[in-house]
């Protein structure tokens, strides 16, 4: 979760838990041993990158965002994870493996600049995977991406132009979670109509207060959207959604 988005909830919001599940699912087949270095850019309140860790033990897990601040990292400093509030205090001996961009470019206002530095930083070698992810359709920007400081929401397109310029491969591209589209959708609207902005003071990851069984049902919703487009992709059908990915590397 983004820290600006945290609300008084302590429970997690279905999208949140569902979208670990895929961007899990998405970095399956890069981890090819169980000793990696893993970077979450970006990360957030280290809720994705303390849960990946359960999962691969015996790799060594970054996190790092500028919004961390000195009292954050120290209270953090003997967990699992390494903390760090700018990626020029990381180690200087360390290649990353694996590398999250979790909806974070949006946050950037040129993220071409940004990306590049990082494609071309000491910490990446052609042997990186990076995820990305990012919220599409430039259409359905509206108060919620404002009120978390979104430049931009992308499409596949966009976002493969944007890694090309960064000297970066693409290894596979889509969308997910075509469910959330048309609620989306009707929200932008509204506001286009009503005039009123929603989200002023929190949005729903922050604040989401449901039970166990509507969180569960919706994550399970969620996922089940992202395995029916997997498959689909496999046949030739591309379907939209309200989140883009890509999978890209260093040219060989």
């Amino acid at each position: 979760m983004d820290l600006l988005e945290k609300g008084n909830s302590n429970k997690r919001h279905p999208w949140e838990l569902a979208r670990f599940e895929v961007v899990r699912d998405l970095s399956k087949f890069y981890i090819t041993n169980r000793n990696l270095n893993i970077l979450d850019l970006g990360c957030g309140d280290l809720f994705f990158i303390q849960k990946f860790k359960e999962l691969e033990p015996k790799s060594t897990c970054y996190a790092v965002d500028i919004a961390f601040s000195e009292e954050f990292i120290e209270a953090h400093r003997k967990t699992d994870i390494k903390i760090f509030n700018s990626i020029n205090k990381l180690p200087n001996n360390l290649s990353f493996d694996l590398v999250f961009l979790m909806d974070v470019l949006e946050h950037i206002e040129n993220d071409e600049n940004f990306l590049k530095s990082l494609s071309f930083s000491k910490y990446i070698d052609k042997n990186t995977i990076f995820i990305i992810t990012v919220p599409a359709y430039q259409k359905l920007f509206f108060s919620h991406d404002t009120y978390l400081r979104h430049y931009r929401r992308y499409t596949n397109k966009t976002l493969l132009r944007l890694v090309k310029k960064c000297d970066l491969r693409e290894i596979e591209n889509g969308y997910f979670f075509l469910s959330l589209l048309a609620p989306r959708f009707l929200s932008v609207q509204k506001e286009k109509i009503t005039g009123v902005q929603r989200y002023k003071n929190g949005t729903d990851v922050g604040n989401w207060n449901g039970n166990p069984f509507l969180t569960h049902l919706i994550k399970n919703i969620l996922i089940g959207d992202y395995k029916i487009q997997k498959g689909l992709k496999k046949m030739g059908i591309r379907l939209p959604g309200l989140s883009n990915y890509i999978v890209c590397k260093k040219p060989v």
